[in-house]
C-alpha cells in the first residue's frame, strides 16, 4: 500500500448494497477514486485496480452499504443553545452517522418563527460545510399556539417545513389556517398531536 490517502483509491468488495430507487439488493463490489463512486457491480474490481500501489482494500463481506440517511426529525440547538449543541457539532455528528441531511425543528432560542432566522441558520450551515441542514420554521410565532408565523416568507428563506415541533396546535381554527397556508405555499406541516389539556401535570413513566 501506498502513501496515498484512504480515499485516493478504495476497493470494497463483496458488500451487500441496498438502494430502493434503483432497486438494488444484492452482494456488489465497489471502487471509490478520489472520495467519488466510479463503478458498482459484480466484478467492479479489475485484476488492474487490485494491484495498483494506490488502492486501500477493503473486505465488505457481512457487512451493509447503503444511500446517505435524512434525519426528519433533529434538535441543532443554534441559535441560544449553542452549549447543548450548534450546527457545526451537529452537522459532524449527522455526518458521522451517515446521514446526508438534517431537519432541524425550530424549537431555538428565539424561536425559528421569521425569515431572518430562517436565513441565518442556512447561511450558518452552510458556512460549516458537511451534511445539508433543512430548517423546519414554526407554525405559530414564539409556538405558542396563537398567530401565525409568514409561511411564505419562511418557505422563501429555506424551510422544508412547519411545526410547533413538542407543542401541539390546540386551537383548531388556527390549525386549519395553518394548513391552508401549507396548501397553498406547497409546504409540509408536522403536527405534534397532543391534547396538552389531558397532559397537563402528567409525567413520564
Amino acid at each position: 500500500m501506498s502513501n496515498a490517502g484512504p480515499l485516493d483509491l478504495l476497493l470494497i468488495s463483496g458488500v451487500r448494497a441496498a438502494d430502493p430507487a434503483r432497486n438494488l439488493d444484492g452482494d456488489v463490489d465497489l471502487v471509490v477514486e478520489r472520495g467519488v463512486i466510479s463503478r458498482l457491480g459484480k466484478d467492479a474490481i479489475s485484476a488492474e485496480l487490485r494491484a495498483s500501489e494506490r488502492a486501500v482494500h477493503f473486505d465488505g463481506r457481512g457487512k451493509l452499504l447503503l444511500p446517505a440517511f435524512v434525519d426528519l426529525h433533529a434538535h441543532v440547538r443554534e441559535p441560544g443553545e449553542e452549549y447543548k449543541e450548534d450546527i457545526r457539532s451537529g452537522l459532524r455528528a449527522a455526518a458521522h452517522g451517515g446521514f446526508a441531511h438534517i431537519c432541524a425543528m425550530p424549537n431555538t432560542k428565539p424561536v425559528n418563527d421569521k425569515r431572518s432566522i430562517t436565513e441565518a441558520i442556512v447561511a450558518r450551515a452552510r458556512e460549516v460545510g458537511g451534511p445539508t441542514l433543512h430548517p423546519i420554521g414554526a407554525i405559530t410565532v414564539g409556538q405558542l399556539g396563537k398567530e401565525l408565523t409568514e409561511v411564505a416568507d419562511l418557505r422563501e428563506a429555506g424551510a422544508v417545513g412547519i411545526s410547533d415541533d413538542g407543542r401541539c396546535v390546540m386551537n383548531a381554527a388556527v390549525m386549519r389556517r395553518a394548513l391552508q397556508y401549507a396548501e397553498t405555499f406547497d409546504i409540509p406541516v408536522i403536527q405534534h398531536c397532543e391534547d396538552h389539556d389531558l397532559t397537563e401535570g402528567a409525567e413520564d413513566r
